[in-house]
């Protein structure tokens, strides 16, 4: 950028602070190079399960009332199907079957999404911290596998397979387990798994992984 560039001309000696979001380091070096900018990193603000709500909610009761009928009253399973297909069709899923709806609810309710806005120089809440570390043992990284990963190999589990066909009750369980694991862990700073010594490793490993990132995030710093 020369000294006849505006943005050069508009700034002139002033100097340009620029609050940046520190996952995007692409972007930032841009308003350098283009404004001059002195940037100033902010970590993301917490983020937590979207849950499902309104319709969605209802659609999912009716789902777990089809099924309880499946195995106690399955003369009422046409009746509870209708009622469902309705409610689908008021969030405009009814082209889609019953088993797509099932997957898409399981997504939408998995989703993550930010919790408000990052406050500066601000930490994450303790509770904040433990959502986030559930949320990133969750998945493969180059250095190991996923927590949900390895408790799923335990179970006796195909995981890829699981992830191909959607088998949501086993992924909903899973994800009940890493949850009820992290928080013992951070709070007994323990293992309450039965599984052979590989596993229990595999699962340190990115316990270990997790805690530093809890411990990270609640550190009041902005750069």
């Amino acid at each position: 950028m020369s000294g006849e560039c505006y943005p050069d001309k508009l700034i002139g000696d002033i100097p340009h602070f620029y609050l940046y979001y520190c996952g995007n380091p692409s972007e930032a070096v841009i308003a350098k190079r283009r404004s001059h900018a002195v940037t100033i990193g902010y970590q993301s603000p917490p983020f937590t399960k979207s849950e499902l709500y309104g319709k969605l909610s209802e659609l999912e009761r009716i789902l777990s009332e089809y099924k309880e009928a499946e195995l106690l009253r399955p003369n009422s399973m046409e009746k509870i199907k209708i009622q469902f297909l309705e409610k689908a069709a008021q969030l405009n899923m009814d082209k889609l079957s019953m088993d797509e709806i099932e997957n898409e609810l399981y997504r939408i309710k998995n989703s993550l999404m930010p919790k408000g806005l990052h406050i500066f120089a601000q930490g994450y809440s303790r509770a904040e911290a433990l959502e986030y570390m559930k949320s990133i043992v969750k998945y493969d990284r180059a250095e190991g596998k996923s927590i949900k990963r390895i408790l799923a190999e335990v179970k006796g589990y195909d995981y890829d397979k699981l992830l191909k066909d959607n088998y949501i009750e086993i992924l909903s369980e899973l994800e009940y387990d890493i949850s009820k694991l992290v928080e013992y862990y951070i709070n007994f700073n323990k293992i309450d798994v039965k599984c052979d010594e590989t596993a229990l490793n595999e699962i340190k490993v990115s316990l270990e992984f997790g805690k530093k990132a809890f411990e990270n995030s609640m550190k009041k710093k902005d750069f």
